[in-house]
């Protein structure tokens, strides 16, 4: 048999620390504040909003620009291969001798330069409709970019607790993997002097695995529960983040009735129902103008030669037009469009209604279920001040011969049990309280001052 060398080993050990060290000291510490400042900065998904929010306030310039009068340019030059010219016949024309040539009379040059300004103002009721809808429109994205700010802060810090959560587990995992060693331990020493059977050993040794399913299980969720925080916060999944806060139960103590008050009139959704209303309005109006008339004036302003003489000397001239476009028939395709953008006006109207009513739900829902958070959290408590006194007295009874090993084993289970629901109960009353100031427009106002603090 190979001789166990303690040297070796204690260099891996101290190999393998070192390593973990570095790691450590690589990790970036985050806090939930930071969670606030780096989703809102690094999140894909919230520079995506942003870039649609800057790309809609360019597309309402665009519609205010096309009520504008336009100034545009042009110049051309032209060579002929021959000069335009007509041939007179004489005898087409009385008084001229019979005998004459025919005559070549010349109709311009074979050579054109001309330049051209030209201002052209559009009168039409449709393209401040048009603007007015681009304005909406910007509006709305402005919205949908404060809330998808809003949502990627809501991740990033419901997957903060997710990973309080995990470590949380892993730390109970570790405990109650270390107080079973030390009680195989004891069990070894007493079946060496007799005083227990095997099968006692082996039990403990059988819950001993158990236990380190349990880690092993702890380990993934933590790693997993990381590579979520960092996808939330739109790092790299690989990025060494360490978390330094801690679980707390602070409660929530604002009544039902504010609840519902607050998330009635903060919803960035029943704002965002509300502007598609107003923008459903606004085609309702674009569809009956498609039955006016469209107007237009231009004035052109020229610069050529040859002149009106067919000189080859530079002209200026200037032509000014008022034209008109009216569709007097179209086999009622305007009339379709209008139908069409009435029934998507009721359609927004109805949206709208049954959204106020799921908007009322859905704070009621999240109220409910942080205060069942809150009362598993108190249950747990008592659990765990229970649990923690039975393996105290069933230990000190084992020792004293007065507990089986078995009673001991499930007095520790029950303990590492207990510590696992006030972990897991803890966290999820964060996650739940989050979720709700996310509704009632509280996190919004955190998140405001952050990044304000940020700022100065």
């Amino acid at each position: 048999m190979k001789k166990f060398d303690h040297k070796i080993w204690g260099w891996k050990v101290v190999i393998i620390t070192l390593i973990a060290f570095v790691i450590l000291l690589n990790a970036e510490s985050i806090t939930l504040k930071d969670c606030i400042r780096i989703a809102t900065s690094k999140n894909p998904q919230v520079l995506a909003a942003k870039e649609e929010y800057y790309s809609s306030g360019a597309e309402r310039y665009r519609s205010f620009a096309n009520l504008l009068p336009s100034l545009k340019f042009q110049g051309s030059y032209t060579r002929l291969d021959e000069a335009p010219y007509t041939v007179m016949d004489p005898t087409s024309i009385p008084f001229l001798p019979p005998d004459m040539e025919p005559m070549r009379i010349e109709m311009g040059k074979a050579e054109m330069q001309k330049l051209t300004l030209q201002i052209t103002e559009p009168i039409s009721a449709r393209l401040w409709t048009a603007h007015s809808l681009a304005s909406i429109n910007v509006h709305k994205n402005e919205l949908n970019y404060r809330k998808v700010k809003l949502e990627s802060v809501l991740e990033a810090i419901q997957s903060y607790y997710q990973l309080l959560k995990a470590e949380g587990f892993l730390n109970v995992a570790q405990i109650s993997k270390q107080q079973i060693q030390a009680h195989i331990t004891d069990l070894e020493n007493m079946y060496a002097q007799g005083i227990i059977q095997k099968k006692d050993l082996l039990r403990a040794k059988v819950q001993e695995s158990e236990v380190e399913l349990l880690v092993l299980q702890a380990q993934n969720a933590v790693e997993l529960s990381k590579k979520a925080l960092c996808m939330a916060l739109g790092l790299p999944l690989d990025y060494e983040i360490e978390i330094v806060e801690s679980l707390q139960f602070i409660d929530y103590s604002s009544p039902i009735d504010s609840v519902l008050k607050w998330a009635e009139s903060y919803s960035i959704d029943a704002k965002l129902i509300d502007l598609g209303v107003k923008a459903s309005e606004k085609q309702v109006k674009l569809a009956w103008e498609g039955l006016l008339p469209e107007f237009s004036a231009m004035f052109n302003y020229d610069y050529q030669k040859p002149n009106r003489q067919l000189e080859m000397e530079w002209y200026d001239s200037w032509t000014a037009v008022g034209a008109v476009q009216w569709n007097l028939f179209d086999w009622g395709g305007n009339i379709a469009d209008i139908k069409s953008a009435k029934h998507r006006l009721k359609q927004m109207e109805y949206i709208r209604q049954s959204a106020r009513q799921g908007i009322e739900l859905q704070a009621r829902s999240a109220y409910l279920i942080l205060d069942e958070k809150r009362k598993k959290l108190e249950v747990a408590r008592k659990e765990k001040q229970t649990a923690e006194e039975n393996f105290r007295v069933t230990k000190d009874m084992f020792h004293n011969g007065a507990a089986t090993n078995a009673e001991l084993l499930d007095a520790q289970s029950d303990l590492t049990r207990a510590n696992i629901n006030i972990n897991n109960y803890m966290a999820d009353f964060n996650i739940a309280k989050v979720q709700l100031k996310y509704i009632t427009g509280e996190l919004e106002k955190l998140m405001n001052e952050v990044l304000k603090n940020e700022r100065k």
